[in-house]
C-alpha cells in the first residue's frame, strides 16, 4: 500500500558523498544534530543492534526515545 505523505523520521536511505554514516532523520534534522537531510528516509526497525555505519548518537538517542514512549 503506498502512501501519498512524505515521511517526517527515518534513518537517510542513501548517504550524501560528505556524510560518513548514516543519521536517523526527524523533521529534516538529526537527532544527533550535526546534519540535515530531505531526501527518502526509510523507517526504523527497533533494532538492538547498531549498524557499522550507524550514527552511534542517533541511535543511542532513538533508543532512549523509544524506551521512553515504551515505558511511559
Amino acid at each position: 500500500m503506498a502512501d501519498d505523505t512524505a515521511r517526517t523520521d527515518g534513518w537517510m536511505a542513501e548517504k550524501p558523498l560528505h556524510v560518513r554514516v548514516y543519521h536517523y532523520i526527524r523533521d529534516t534534522r538529526a537527532l544527533c544534530g550535526r546534519y540535515g537531510f530531505t531526501g527518502e528516509l526509510v523507517p526504523d526497525v527497533l533494532s538492538l543492534v547498531k549498524g557499522r555505519e550507524d550514527c552511534s548518537e542517533c541511535f543511542k538517542r532513538l533508543r532512549k526515545a523509544k524506551e521512553a514512549k515504551r515505558g511511559g
